[in-house]
């Protein structure tokens, strides 16, 4: 198996850091959330590679493990 640096972003507007990251967290549980959208970057000898944006809603959850 290859190991893949794998992120999401979000822009939220909250009084403090730590409400922002609980917003992005209770979105990104959200079942019905629509951020679906990942920037993936394969690990390289020398970091990592040119990032590919995936979205699960075009590509399917398809083997997901989790």
């Amino acid at each position: 198996m290859k190991e893949y640096l794998v992120t999401w972003q979000i822009e939220i507007t909250a009084d403090t850091p730590e409400d922002a990251a609980r917003e992005a967290f209770m979105i990104h549980r959200d079942p019905d959330s629509m951020a679906t959208v990942f920037e993936v970057q394969e690990r390289t000898k020398d970091g990592h590679g040119e990032p590919i944006r995936i979205d699960i809603e075009e590509v399917g959850l398809g083997g997901a493990t989790t």
